[in-house]
């Protein structure tokens, strides 16, 4: 850059456009804008404004990056990549209606689009479940032999979407003829997924072993995709079996798979099991996600097993998950441990509660009434209660009384 600033070479449109992609990536749009601002007039062409355009709309600034497109359109600087720059912008922001109408103007000028811009169209239309707009563009893409594997994806999961299981089916079939022969690892596992909800369980498990004669070893997300689609059909056998054979040949653990045989057990309301499935995992050294044992107490939390549900929390490490036990939870369990008039239970679960967010002052509550109707003096938890910040209000004086009252009678 010191040879430019030193006017040793002058630079090109080009050379100014590229700075202003840097300029972005490195300090930002506001530093981008400024050195726009700094070329000379004579290099402000198609692709220092394009530049610009596509710095708005990498940062989603949707009215600078339409006032810029329309400069672009005064100075007659349009083809068809500033409109894809747009297009892409409403399709990311969910504005379908302004991609439909950038694309009927573009039609309007004479502008024609490009593989990009069909690509975005085939997208938009599909996600907005326009069939027949989506199928227009997919005949407009087969007619110039720019089909491939994931535009026959797009239109195939769009079918899934509206159920039209033959038109879903047919695609599936069109798409596996044209899986890339590199990095195609997303490709069948799309397959696998899509087969799995179009209701086929057969040709799910054909494209599975059809992936896995063409490899050494299945990877980690595809045996998830598989595991995934059988628990779809309700194949918990088939999950499990699958489970046992990834575990076989694993190289690097994924607790992500454990997870999902876990919450297919807890939707059945197979506790056990899972809590076995756990501990079996536990005892062979496994790495378990927090959030697992987090899921499994909020299974016993909806069984209205709270003690068990109080066993899983403690293995749960709050510093390591982003499971939270819910708000109703919270509540269930104060509420059995007051019914049960358990204050040494209850006080374990609070410390729980306690190690994944403050205690509120409804806790504090549930607490003093469980102290109060297992006989046990209050002074305790209330002197913790103002110690967290929380002064005495009617709901207190109220507990306090009734605890009184109780103590005069005893």
């Amino acid at each position: 850059m010191w040879m430019s600033n030193r006017r040793y070479f002058p630079l090109s449109a080009g050379d100014h456009a590229n700075r202003i992609d840097l300029i972005f990536k490195v300090h930002g749009l506001e530093h981008a804008e400024n050195y726009f601002k700094t070329i000379p007039k004579q290099k402000k062409v198609y692709q220092t404004y394009g530049a610009l355009l596509k710095c708005y709309a990498e940062e989603k600034s949707i009215e600078k990056a339409e006032s810029l497109f329309n400069i672009m359109k005064q100075l007659n600087m349009l083809t068809s990549f500033p409109y894809n720059i747009l297009i892409s912008l409403y399709s990311r922001t969910g504005q379908h209606e302004k991609v439909e109408s950038m694309f009927t103007e573009m039609k309007e000028k004479g502008i024609r689009c490009d593989a990009f811009t069909d690509t975005i169209l085939l997208n938009v239309y599909a996600d907005s479940l326009n069939i027949p707009k989506m199928e227009e563009v997919l005949g407009r893409i087969k007619k110039f032999n720019a089909v491939d594997f994931y535009k026959y994806a797009i239109a195939a999961r769009a079918y899934v979407k509206v159920k039209a299981r033959v038109k879903a089916l047919d695609k599936l079939k069109k798409a596996e003829k044209l899986i890339p022969k590199k990095n195609n690892r997303y490709a069948w596992g799309f397959l696998v997924t899509l087969y799995a909800e179009t209701g086929d369980k057969d040709e799910m498990y054909r494209i599975w072993n059809t992936y896995k004669l063409s490899l050494d070893k299945a990877s980690n997300s595809m045996y998830m995709c598989m595991i995934s689609g059988l628990l779809k059909f309700d194949d918990v056998e088939g999950a499990e079996a699958l489970f046992m054979e990834w575990k076989s040949q694993l190289t690097v653990y994924d607790v992500r798979i454990p997870k999902l045989l876990v919450s297919a057990y807890r939707e059945k309301g197979l506790l056990s099991k899972a809590e076995c499935f756990m501990n079996e995992a536990v005892q062979s050294g496994d790495m378990i996600s927090s959030s697992i044992w987090g899921q499994l107490a909020d299974g016993y939390f909806e069984a209205n097993q709270i003690p068990k549900a109080v066993e899983m929390m403690k293995a749960v490490k709050a510093e390591k998950t982003w499971w939270k036990l819910s708000h109703e939870k919270v509540n269930a369990g104060l509420k059995y441990f007051e019914e049960e008039k358990d204050v040494k239970g209850a006080e374990e679960f609070v410390s729980l509660v306690q190690k994944q967010s403050p205690l509120s002052r409804e806790v504090y509550h549930s607490l003093m009434r469980i102290y109060m109707i297992a006989g046990v003096p209050l002074s305790g938890v209330l002197e913790r209660m103002k110690a967290d910040g929380f002064d005495v209000d009617e709901e207190t004086d109220r507990i306090l009384e009734e605890s009184s009252q109780n103590q005069a009678k005893s």
